[in-house]
């Protein structure tokens, strides 16, 4: 992380080591020059040499909409949203603006590069959490560190003894103790889940539609979704338009960004709306420990329904495996994105 040695809190608050500041410095650009000079200037070429990709759209006509929407991608690879991207600038429609991973905008060059591409920095509360560990500690947090770390932060109870290292960690950070640290945590989480709404805003009105892949992590079948992207709809207070991806896995089957050919398709589903079946939670910030901790469980209802739309445009072999799928007594809200 580049952390100088010795580099500890001069006062009693979270140290975020520059992603605060990123967080509230960040605007989207008016038009997404980045997605267009790697569209045209890139995607192409590859695209057609030294083996054609081909890409298929069905349900496109749901792109062209004026009304704000965001968007839902299942993830088969590194890359199945650039064919998409490349395609949207080919027939002139609106952009994307992906959310990304925060920690990406801790390399000022990749990040100079993911605001170009209108590329939207997501807090995480493990990284942040990470963060602040790193700036106290000079050193990462072992599995066992992590875990109590992070339940720590969740403001959740730990059953076993703390870690040593835990322990020392929290004579230094603010609070002092576990309650008041995870409360002085929701906090700090708070402020930056307000820049990350006031971004998706700013998205909203320069004509984007945000983009999210739900499932967290890659795979070729669809697995359970976390709830970020039903969050903000309901506080933006606009549908999501699902979209499914096959065959990307193929042409970027590492993590090289040369596509090797073949073909992908997308087919982009019904407008889902979380707002349409009532008892819609009321007065919370989304993206925040207090939203999860009072409406997570109508939000996994809400984001289940998210993802069987999604699951219902793939063939079989991308969808959920049945004997994998849990219900959702089991997946209790606790990642956002």
């Amino acid at each position: 992380m580049g952390i100088p040695k010795g580099v500890f809190m001069a006062v009693n608050r979270f140290r975020s080591l520059g992603v605060l500041e990123t967080l509230k410095e960040f605007h989207l650009p008016p038009v997404p020059y980045g997605q267009i000079f790697i569209s045209r200037g890139f995607l192409g070429p590859t695209y057609r040499f030294p083996k054609r990709t081909v890409i298929t759209i069905d349900g496109l006509e749901r792109m062209n909409n004026e009304k704000s929407f965001m968007v839902a991608m299942n993830h088969t690879d590194r890359f199945n949203y650039a064919p998409f991207m490349y395609h949207l600038d080919q027939v002139g429609l609106p952009p994307l603006a992906p959310w990304v991973k925060g920690k990406y905008y801790q390399n000022p060059h990749l990040a100079r590069l993911l605001v170009w591409c209108a590329c939207t920095p997501v807090p995480a509360r493990g990284f942040l959490l990470t963060l602040d560990w790193l700036a106290r500690m000079e050193r990462r947090p072992n599995e066992f560190e992590y875990r109590q770390l992070r339940r720590l932060g969740d403001r959740l109870e730990i059953d076993a003894p703390l870690e040593d290292g835990v322990a020392d960690y929290l004579t230094k950070a603010p609070g002092g103790d576990a309650k008041s640290f995870g409360e002085l945590f929701a906090d700090h989480f708070e402020t930056l889940s307000g820049e990350f709404i006031r971004i998706n805003v700013e998205a909203l009105e320069l004509g984007y539609r945000p983009l999210v892949f739900p499932q967290g992590t890659r795979s070729k079948r669809m697995t359970q979704g976390f709830s970020g992207i039903i969050q903000m709809a309901l506080h933006l207070g606009v549908p999501i338009l699902p979209v499914a991806v096959t065959g990307s896995e193929d042409i970027y089957p590492d993590d090289s960004p040369l596509a090797k050919g073949g073909h992908v398709h997308y087919t982009i589903g019904d407008f889902y709306d979380p707002m349409a079946g009532g008892d819609i939670p009321q007065n919370f910030i989304p993206m925040t420990i207090r939203a999860s901790q009072e409406h997570g469980q109508r939000f996994d209802v809400l984001t289940a329904e998210l993802m069987d739309c999604l699951n219902a445009l793939l063939p079989s072999d991308y969808q959920f495996d049945p004997s994998e799928k849990k219900d959702l007594a089991d997946n209790p809200s606790g990642r956002f994105v």
